[in-house]
């Protein structure tokens, strides 16, 4: 049973959690949301995260997320052939039986960072690993190593999935795609999956992720 003084810490925790990565302005990304907020009672946007249970977000143009993103259902990103950027405090996070699918799309800014004490790549399946990330022509542009600790990426039928180094070639020569699950990956027939300039390494008992 908590005591008063437990109460106020864990209250103090969790705010500092929610209001940490709020720049105190709402991105691009946050802006598309909040537009099929009103048609769609599956999006609900705050300041600093977007809750999804459902429904599709498409792009018109290049577009900016700096929110942490909670998927719990299935959630479509259709880019339109246009970049989605990750802001460094972005995050999208998917729940447990879901599924976020990205369709024609550049997803530029991966990488992983240390959240609490372990490394998680700024998007991941949360819970026990039973959410999914569908692509279909998707590219994912990693500026940095990049950890995949449960749950699955498929590619879907007839389209390809390619990750591509763009980091500083002054800061890393090679990037790392760290999975902890020998089985992350699932290509479809007629589906391809292409890496350039990074590394997949299988890493289930690094002490560190």
């Amino acid at each position: 049973m908590l005591v008063k003084n437990d109460r106020i810490h864990v209250f103090l925790f969790v705010s500092l959690l929610v209001l940490l990565p709020w720049s105190g302005k709402a991105s691009q990304f946050a802006d598309l949301c909040r537009a099929v907020e009103n048609s769609q009672s599956n999006f609900r946007v705050g300041h600093a995260h977007i809750f999804v249970t459902g429904g599709q977000v498409n792009l018109t143009k290049e577009t900016t997320v700096t929110e942490r993103v909670f998927i719990q259902g299935n959630f479509v990103i259709d880019g339109g052939n246009n970049r989605l950027v990750l802001a460094e405090d972005s995050r999208f996070m998917v729940g447990e039986n879901s599924t976020l699918t990205f369709k024609n799309i550049i997803v530029d800014g991966l990488f992983h960072a240390k959240v609490l004490d372990c490394f998680l790549g700024n998007i991941f399946c949360s819970g026990n690993g039973s959410g999914k990330i569908l692509c279909n022509n998707v590219t994912w542009r990693l500026i940095g190593d990049f950890t995949f600790k449960k749950g699955n990426i498929e590619v879907d039928l007839n389209s390809s999935f390619k990750m591509e180094n763009v980091c500083d070639i002054s800061l890393c020569h090679e990037v790392k795609f760290c999975c902890k699950t020998e089985d992350w990956l699932c290509c479809k027939e007629t589906s391809t999956f292409e890496l350039d300039g990074v590394e997949v390494e299988y890493v289930p008992d690094d002490p560190q992720v």
